[in-house]
């Protein structure tokens, strides 16, 4: 009734449509405005949040409305006011909604603000998106920060996927010695996860091969074997050309006494 097509008609809210004629008028098409209410309520005044000093825009970020909290956050980057840092990074700390942190943490990034305390603490929060978030951010020191690094490898067992997923993706900032291990962790027990086996081997940068051989290694079920990321692995080594690792996946499909999976993803 609301929707005129015939195809999207059904019996859902029939008796309300009639009862409030929103099926009228007939062959023009309605547009409806979704206002504040039920009546009498009036609908609250707009935020001025432009004209907001930049202390007030802070705690406008625990604001329990989404358009408030990302109009904050763009505001606040805009203007690059550096004095806010202390009180952004303790709402990043401390703050009682998870969503306020992300805030927190990301207008601290804008501000170039940013520093190793901040993200270590978001990388032991209770909340998974801030984890996520912390890993993501951590990228900018993970090359030469080696506790910071350890701090990141571990939650590779994070029981959530999303920051599993983003570790993979940021494990590509360390130096090449210490992607091997949390590459081979990931693509042999998340080997079913397209997003952790694409973003990992596009965090290897010519450690394919070396990674390749190291999960086929690993110890598997055949159930859960990691047969996605070996055959990614094989076709990246294949693409870089690298000859003698692409013999050695040859000669392992030729061997009849490697297990079947191996040689199938091979």
């Amino acid at each position: 009734g609301v929707v005129q097509a015939g195809g999207l008609w059904s019996a859902y809210l029939t008796d309300y449509i009639k009862a409030k004629e929103m099926e009228l008028p007939v062959g023009r098409g309605r547009i409806w405005r979704v206002v504040y209410g039920p009546p009498p309520a009036k609908r609250p005044a707009p935020p001025a949040l432009s004209k907001a000093t930049s202390q007030q825009l802070v705690q406008t970020l625990s604001n329990p409305k989404g358009w408030w909290r990302d109009t904050a956050q763009r505001v606040l980057v805009e203007r690059g006011d550096v004095t806010v840092a202390p009180a952004l990074k303790a709402l990043a700390a401390s703050a009682p909604d998870w969503r306020t942190k992300l805030h927190a943490l990301w207008t601290l990034d804008g501000l170039g603000a940013i520093d190793v305390a901040s993200v270590q603490k978001a990388l032991v929060d209770p909340n998974a998106d801030v984890r996520a978030a912390g890993v993501r951010l951590s990228e900018q020191w993970l090359g030469e920060d080696a506790a910071l690094r350890a701090a990141v490898v571990k939650l590779k067992d994070d029981k959530n996927w999303n920051v599993r997923r983003q570790v993979a993706a940021s494990i590509g900032e360390m130096p090449a010695a210490d992607r091997v291990a949390p590459a081979t962790a990931l693509l042999t027990r998340d080997g079913k996860d397209p997003i952790i086996v694409d973003t990992a081997i596009s965090s290897l940068k010519g450690l394919e091969a070396e990674v390749l051989t190291a999960v086929m290694q690993a110890k598997t079920v055949a159930s859960a074997s990691p047969s996605e990321s070996v055959a990614m692995l094989t076709a990246a080594v294949a693409k870089a050309g690298d000859v003698a690792a692409v013999q050695r996946a040859i000669d392992v499909i030729a061997d009849a006494s490697q297990p079947e999976w191996q040689r199938m993803a091979l």
